[in-house]
């Protein structure tokens, strides 16, 4: 494998749509890439693989989450939360969007304020700050990930003895499963466009940005009307 000139970064959601391409886009940086997920992204262990790049599949689940895996690893620089489901079951959503994906970034920072560096990319869903038909309790678990990142983004910014930056990330509407099951409940036809890469929210995160992607306040009202 290539050895990495970038040091680790870590992706949570690593199959999915965007998390592929955030997987793709860190080890075109020269990181070595640690992807988290319930089922193997096998398209991109094969490309991996045949360009020498330095990646690697966990399996992890949200839902059932073995916490030892996340205590193992170390010296990670760069965390990307990409992970969201849509469920019928409430209880459930906030289990995997909200509880344990805030407990995991929490082990993460722990890590990274031992290294008195790091940096965090948090893809938050922009109908976290309006209630639409059908999607109130999966728009709830979005709002809550959503002020935690915010508090989140105060908290490291107000500690200049580290090196900690958190960006809040709201990408496109993409052709990914969770976008398919949210249009499917609002019953009707949204604009997706398919992205070429995520090189802009990842030099967005790496560079401490507040924010990447679309504006939070026009995404809401994106949203709402359509």
């Amino acid at each position: 494998m290539q050895v990495s000139n970038s040091g680790t970064a870590l992706v949570c959601g690593g199959s999915g749509l965007w998390g592929k391409k955030l997987c793709l886009s860190l080890m075109r940086k020269g990181y070595k890439v640690i992807a988290l997920s319930r089922n193997p992204p096998h398209e991109l262990i094969e490309w991996a693989e045949a360009q020498r790049m330095n990646f690697e599949h966990v399996n992890f689940d949200l839902l059932n989450p073995d916490w030892q895996i996340i205590e193992k690893l170390t010296e990670i620089e760069v965390y990307f939360h990409s992970a969201s489901i849509f469920d019928e079951d409430l209880e459930k959503m906030f289990k995997v969007n909200v509880l344990s994906s805030i407990k995991l970034m929490q082990l993460i920072l722990e890590k990274m304020h031992k290294q008195k560096k790091g940096r965090l990319g948090v893809l938050l869903g922009q109908n976290g700050r309006v209630g639409l038909a059908n999607l109130g309790n999966f728009s709830a678990t979005q709002a809550a990930l959503w002020t935690w990142s915010e508090a989140k983004y105060r908290e490291l910014k107000a500690n200049k003895e580290l090196d900690l930056s958190l960006t809040m990330i709201f990408p496109n509407r993409a052709p990914s499963k969770l976008q398919a099951n949210l249009a499917e409940a609002l019953q009707k036809k949204v604009k997706v466009k398919v992205p070429k890469n995520a090189d802009e929210l990842v030099e967005a995160t790496l560079k401490s940005k507040k924010s990447a992607g679309r504006k939070p306040i026009l995404a809401a009202i994106n949203t709402l009307l359509t």
